[in-house]
C-alpha cells in the first residue's frame, strides 16, 4: 500500500531559494522593494503549481473497487506538494499556519485500499494553496512603497573629506572660515555632479578668498611668499587654473564650443597642499 505522508521527510522542503522562481536580491536593490518581487515571484509560483494540481485531478481512475491516480501522478503530486511546502516556509516562515493545514489535509485524506492521494485531498490540495497565494497577493498590496535607494556618488570628493573635517573642527579665531567651508562642499557637490564649468570657478573664488590668512592682499603675494615645498603647486593654482577659470568666467559666446573635462579641472592636489597649510596655520 502507497500512503502519502507530510508528517515526516517530506514535510521539510527539499527545494531551495535557488531552484525557485523567486529571484535573489540584487545588492543595489531596495530590500523592501526585493522582498515585494518575491513576494510576487512566490505567489506566480504556486499559481502554476495549483494549475498542475488541476490536471492531475483529471487523471484519477475509476475502477470497480476504487478511485486512484497511476504512479506517475502520484509523484508528481507529491513533488508539487512539497515545492507548496517550501514556498510556504520561505514566504510566511517555518510552522506557518497555511504549511500546516496543507500538509494536515493531504495526510488526511490520503491512503485507503488503493494507496496515495484521493481525490478529496487533490480537490482540497489546491483550494489550499489557492489561498496561500492571495494571502501573498494581500500582504504585497499592503506593503508601503519602496524608497528609492540613495544614489552612490558618481566619482570621488574634489575636497577629500578628511581634510574638510580639519576645517571644520578648527576653533573660531581670527578668521571666520564658515563661507569658506560652505565654498569647499559646494566645491564637492558640484564635481559630484559633474558641473565640469563650475568646479574651476570655484577653486579660483576659494583660492582668492583665503590670502588675508597668509598675511597677503592676493594669491599672488602667498604664492611668492610660499615655501619651497609646497611654491609648485601654489603656481598651479595661481597660473594654470586662473586661465582655465577665467575661460569660464569671461569668455563670450562663440559659434563653437567644448565644454571642459574633468581632467581639465582637476587641481585637487594642488588644492589640498592649499588647504593643509591653511590647517597648519591655524590649528592650536
Amino acid at each position: 500500500m502507497r500512503i502519502l505522508r507530510l508528517g515526516g521527510p517530506l514535510s521539510r522542503p527539499t527545494t531551495t531559494i535557488h531552484q525557485l522562481k523567486g529571484p535573489s536580491c540584487p545588492e543595489h536593490r531596495n530590500e523592501r522593494a526585493c522582498g515585494m518581487s518575491q513576494q510576487q515571484s512566490f505567489a506566480d509560483e504556486l499559481a502554476d503549481i495549483v494549475e498542475r494540481i488541476k490536471v492531475i485531478e483529471t487523471q484519477f481512475r475509476r475502477t470497480r473497487d476504487s478511485i486512484s491516480l497511476t504512479t506517475e501522478d502520484e509523484t508528481t503530486f507529491r513533488m508539487l506538494i512539497t515545492d507548496a511546502l517550501s514556498i510556504y516556509e520561505l514566504a510566511f516562515g517555518k510552522g506557518s499556519k497555511f504549511g500546516r493545514d496543507l500538509a494536515e489535509w493531504v495526510n488526511s485524506y490520503s491512503g485507503g485500499m488503493s494507496g496515495g492521494p484521493s481525490l478529496y485531498a487533490v480537490q482540497g490540495s489546491h483550494k489550499l494553496i489557492e489561498a496561500a497565494k492571495r494571502q501573498m497577493l494581500r500582504l504585497q498590496a499592503i506593503s508601503p512603497p519602496a524608497a528609492a535607494p540613495p544614489n552612490p556618488p558618481l566619482r570621488p570628493p574634489y575636497v577629500d573629506p578628511t581634510r574638510l573635517n580639519e576645517l571644520r573642527a578648527l576653533p573660531k579665531g581670527a578668521w571666520d572660515l564658515t563661507r569658506f567651508v560652505r565654498m569647499l562642499e559646494e566645491l564637492n557637490d558640484a564635481y559630484e555632479r559633474g558641473n565640469f564649468q563650475t568646479v574651476p570657478m570655484l577653486v579660483r573664488a576659494i583660492k582668492d578668498h583665503v590670502p588675508p590668512i597668509f598675511g597677503e592682499a592676493n594669491f599672488a603675494g602667498v604664492f611668492n611668499s610660499s615655501t619651497k615645498s609646497i611654491k609648485g603647486n601654489l603656481e598651479h593654482l595661481e597660473n594654470s587654473l586662473k586661465h582655465i577659470a577665467d575661460g569660464q568666467l569671461h569668455m563670450q559666446i562663440r559659434r563653437s564650443e567644448v565644454l571642459p573635462t574633468e581632467g581639465q579641472v582637476d587641481f585637487r592636489r594642488d588644492l589640498d597642499v592649499l588647504l593643509a597649510e591653511i590647517v597648519r596655520r591655524l590649528k592650536p
